[in-house]
């Protein structure tokens, strides 16, 4: 199969996505850039929210767009209206630089790179916290029902329940031989993306202790920065490019595309209807998975075929004008 290009909105860097309501919220050096992707094929920036400073992780939930810094700082903006974000409550979520994000109702789980992990709840006055899990890393994490899975790239995934939510009871530590950088949960599966190591896929039929289904070691060197899977489809994203997998069977996935051409540094991804979302380095792509293989024209050729049509019609004139004043 192909990864077909679809669309493209360009802007220096795009460190993380996530798609709402028809808009992709990717963040950047200056904030988070709001995109509207109603039409994938002609994405827009609709607006911005200005952060002061690259953060690399955001969480989409409730009307709310939950973004943290480099300082430990959270923007919590209103998203009632995409095109005129409101920044609601601008607290500090301690030190530690937040790499993921995951919000549940009121409860805003945060992952810090070399502090650990904390658990706030946040009201539209008050950012409370409620728990503070100290650790040597953190750069993942994910929620199903009443269990946290932790991503310490040091040690592995740490399972937690979380039935008390102020209280959460540590449940023990799962290997992944090395660095988890991002994880992602569907339908009983965690995926979890290894950096400089590739992916592994766990079964959470028993959700206290996950059973590893298959490791895969990708053959351009494995970064998995990003994953995101579906029914039927998992997504990769590394310093190469874009890889989809095959999942029907969990425990023996096949990779069917792979896209590379103009796709430099994708950290990031998303996938809505039918689509997937790259935050990368020049932006926003927009990819789609296909059995046949499409061409790309970038938005600015649409632009080019006419104008290209008028100029040579108008061409044509002035040589057929020029030919009849010499007969003449």
């Amino acid at each position: 199969m192909y990864l077909n290009k679809i669309g493209e909105c360009s802007f220096v860097v795009g460190y993380d996505v996530q798609v709402y309501g028809g808009y992709a919220y990717v963040t950047n050096n200056d904030g988070v850039m709001v995109v509207d992707v109603s039409n994938p094929s002609n994405p827009k920036v609709a607006s911005e929210i200005l952060t002061e400073q690259a953060p690399f992780t955001v969480s989409v939930s409730g009307g709310n767009c939950y973004v943290g810094y480099s300082s430990g700082t959270f923007f919590i903006s209103n998203i009632s209206d995409p095109i005129n974000p409101q920044t609601e409550f601008f607290p500090s979520g301690g030190s530690g630089v937040p790499t993921k994000i995951d919000v549940v109702g009121t409860f805003v789980f945060v992952s810090y790179r070399d502090v650990g992990f904390r658990i706030f709840n946040f009201t539209s006055t008050d950012l409370d916290l409620l728990y503070f899990y100290s650790d040597s890393g953190g750069e993942s994490l994910a929620i199903q029902d009443d269990m946290l899975y932790f991503g310490n790239p040091n040690s592995g995934i740490k399972v937690f329940k979380i039935s008390a939510i102020s209280s959460p009871v540590y449940v023990r530590t799962v290997s992944t031989s090395t660095s988890v950088w991002d994880m992602h949960i569907h339908d009983n599966l965690m995926y979890v993306g290894r950096h400089g190591a590739g992916i592994r896929i766990y079964s959470l039929s028993n959700p206290s202790n996950p059973s590893l289904l298959r490791s895969l070691i990708e053959d351009d060197g494995g970064e998995a920065q990003g994953v995101v899977a579906d029914d039927d489809f998992l997504y990769v994203a590394d310093n190469y490019g874009v890889e989809a997998y095959n999942i029907s069977n969990p425990s023996s996935p096949i990779e069917i595309a792979e896209v590379t051409n103009g796709i430099g540094a994708a950290h990031d991804l998303d996938i809505d209807n039918d689509y997937v979302y790259v935050a990368l380095g020049g932006g926003l792509m927009i990819l789609e998975l296909s059995d046949t293989k499409s061409p790309y024209f970038p938005r600015y050729f649409y632009y080019v075929i006419p104008i290209g049509i008028v100029v040579l019609g108008g061409v044509i004139f002035l040589v057929i004008k020029l030919r009849k004043r010499k007969n003449l």
